[in-house]
This record gives structure tokens, sequence and C-alpha cells, in this order.
């Protein structure tokens, strides 16, 4: 059995058949795009602290270093991606400015541990461990999304299991366990977790490590790794398709051809012609149902590339406009008019914020309705105070839009 970790184990109890679909079946998972910014500024904060001699790295190496180290997989869009990395940006930034003053070397960066519970094998990383007063250790383990509270740093098991590594691994007692919550810039610091925390994880260790060695040995193609269904947890899944649960409401795969690859389907197809229809799971209606699903991912690829090809044309466009002063330019069929606005732009993270400042102002009812849209026209309200303006303002960037908005040319009478 591969060793466990606090991740593994977490994914068993919420549900032993995702377990053995990610697992033992390795089937593939959906690219998230928080799992990707939260490692790239695990990687970023890694460069800050390893290995790095006596000095730290500016702040410039260290931003430069976390361009270097971002990950693109997952985001929906490069707007998406590049808000993602904005706000990764100024985390950073609000990071090191923070903690300049008390940067010291730590004791080690992204340790891996090693532990054995009554045979079971359990495997981790921690961000950082510093060395304290009286030859104690503060264990740091990076976050990023929601708030963490100080109930959950005084009772995850995460790092319960994180302090259980560094006294085996040091050989010395932990002071403090930190959650760093990277978006408020919050260091969440419980004391050590008790004798009885530290009990309960054991067995809990064992427990989950024997019911997956018994199922494994079972050998019966994963039965004895049951499904345990929920809301909102199977919404989010990626294994439904392969849930004993949920597979009924997929349609399967049509297998690969075995003679010459049929033409693309296009809008002349007969695809769309009234058939007979056969009783439902029957093979012909799968058939059919596999070519409409083809016919759609073709169209939508089409849009996607010539959406991409106008982006880049409108692009050029502005850029031309931009160059000679222009708002306005003609072509024989068509006229494209330049529109610029400035807005200022929040991360979902922050969004909740500018509205309580907002509200605790006495300005909430200006900002009732479409909520981004009435936040701009109250930081434009020559008659807002400054200091409101000034504290919304500083939990977002300002941002030129541009459109370019294209329309048939009138022809002359």
């Amino acid at each position: 059995m591969r060793p466990l970790s606090h991740s593994s184990i977490k994914l068993y109890e919420d549900c032993p058949k995702k377990w053995y679909f990610k697992y033992i079946e390795k089937l593939p998972e959906k690219e998230k795009p928080f799992f990707s910014f939260g490692k790239s500024l695990h990687s970023a904060l890694e460069f800050l602290y390893k290995d790095q001699g006596l000095l730290f790295p500016s702040l410039e190496e260290l931003l430069k270093t976390y361009e270097q180290v971002w990950l693109t997989k997952g985001y929906e869009s490069p707007e998406s991606e590049e808000n993602y990395k904005a706000e990764g940006r100024q985390i950073l930034t609000e990071y090191y400015e923070k903690n300049k003053a008390v940067f010291r070397r730590p004791l080690a960066v992204e340790h891996q541990f090693n532990l054995e519970v009554s045979g079971i094998k359990v495997i981790g990383f921690i961000d950082r461990i510093d060395k304290v007063a009286g030859d104690r250790l503060s264990i740091v383990d990076y976050k990023t999304g929601k708030e963490i509270t100080r109930k959950r740093a005084a009772t995850d098991p995460q790092l319960t299991m994180y302090q259980m590594a560094c006294e085996q691994d040091f050989g010395l007692k932990a002071d403090s366990l930190i959650f760093y919550h990277l978006n408020s810039q919050t260091p969440v610091t419980s004391g050590p977790h008790s004798e009885e925390q530290v009990r309960s994880l054991r067995e809990n260790i064992v427990r989950v490590g024997t019911a997956i060695q018994k199922a494994i040995a079972a050998d019966d193609n994963g039965r004895d790794f049951k499904p345990d269904p929920g809301e909102p947890k199977c919404n989010w899944c990626d294994f439904r398709p392969h849930c004993p649960v949920w597979a009924h409401q997929y349609a399967k795969k049509s297998p690969p051809a075995v003679t010459a690859a049929p033409p693309s389907p296009g809008l002349g197809d007969d695809m769309f012609q009234p058939a007979a229809q056969p009783a439902a799971g029957h093979p012909r209606d799968d058939e059919r149902l596999a070519k409409l699903v083809d016919l759609y991912g073709e169209l939508h690829r089409k849009i996607e590339k010539d959406e991409e090809r106008a982006e880049k044309v409108k692009a050029e466009i502005l850029a031309a406009l931009r160059e000679h002063n222009y708002v306005k330019a003609f072509g024989t069929h068509y006229q494209a008019v330049k529109h610029e606005s400035v807005v200022w732009e929040f991360g979902d993270e922050k969004r909740p914020k500018v509205l309580e400042i907002i509200r605790s102002a006495g300005y909430w009812d200006q900002v009732v309705g479409p909520m981004m849209v009435k936040v701009q026209t109250l930081l434009k309200d020559v008659n807002t105070p400054f200091d409101l303006k000034d504290r919304i303002q500083r939990l977002g960037k300002e941002v030129l839009h541009t459109s370019l908005r294209v329309s048939k040319v009138k022809e002359e009478e």
C-alpha cells in the first residue's frame, strides 16, 4: 500500500470510492485553478527562505521567481489566470513588506517527513519550520482561500501530524503551530496539540490504513471501497462518470473506430434529420448521441478559434488607433469605435471586504443592485469621502478597460 498522507486520509474519510479512483485506478482529474495558484505561491516562498546564504532575496527577485514558477493549468481563461497572478503578486508583496524586518533563516523549508504508526507509513511536507527560544519549534503551513479560524488551528489533525513529524525528526518540542493565511497576511496560531490529540490521530491513521489494506487485499475490483454519496461533495467530484452511484447518468463513450475515420461532422450532415427512436440505451441511440456530442464539440472549437482570431485582430486595431491617436476607423463595409474607461478591479477574496467597508460607512444604499457596477459609481462620485475611497481602492487595482465596437458602415444614399 502506498504511504498515507494528511490529504489522502481526509480523502478516504470523505469517500473511500474516491480514494480508490484516485490512488488505485489513477483516473485523471480536472486541473483546478486554486491548486495551481497555491502551488505557485508556495514555490515562490520556498525560494525566499531556502538556501539563500546570509542575505534574503530582494522583493524584485522574489517576484521574478514567482513568474518563473507560475503554473498555468486549470484557469478558465487568460483573463482569469492574469487575475489570479496579479493577486499572487500582491500577496507576495504584502508578505515581503510585512515580514522583511523579522526575516530569519528557518530550520527547514519544504521538509519531507516519514512516519510509521503501527506499520502504517505516512509521508508529508511541511512548508517551514523555525527554531525559537528554548530549543523549541514553530511549525508553519501556508494557506490560501477562505479565512482560517483559531479553532481550526487548535484542532486540525494536519498540524497534529506535523507536530508528530517534527518532534520525531528534530528531537525538539513544538512551541507553536501556525496556519499562515496568505490572502489576509494573518498567522493563525495555536499552542502545541495535546497528547490526546496525538493519540487520536495515531488511532485514526491505523484505522484508515487497516481499512485500505483490507479492501486492497480483497482484490474485488474495488467493490470493498464503498461510495459515500452526499451533497455538495458529489457535485464537484471528477469521478462521477465512473462511480456506481452516478454512472447511470452518463452515456458510454463510443469505442475507437476500426475503419477509416468518417469526415468531420458538418451542418450539411443528416445529423438533425428525424431518426427512428430505438429503445433507451440501445447502441444506435448512443452512437447518434456520440455523433451529436462530436458535432457540438467541433462547432464550439470553431467558435473558439474564430473568437481567438477576432481578439488578435481587435488588439491590432486598438494598437493602431492608439498609435495614431484615433478613436474611430473605417473599413469598406465596417467601422470601429474605441471606448476607454478606468475601473477598479477587486479579486473574489477582496469583494466581501469592499462591501463591508461601504456598509460600515453608511453608503450601502448606493451600491445595492449590480454590486461591482455600483461600487464603480461610488468611487467616481466626487461627493464620496476621500477616506472611504482610499480604503476601498487599497483592496483593488486601477485598470483601463478598452472596448471596440464594430458596426456596418451606412451606405451613402
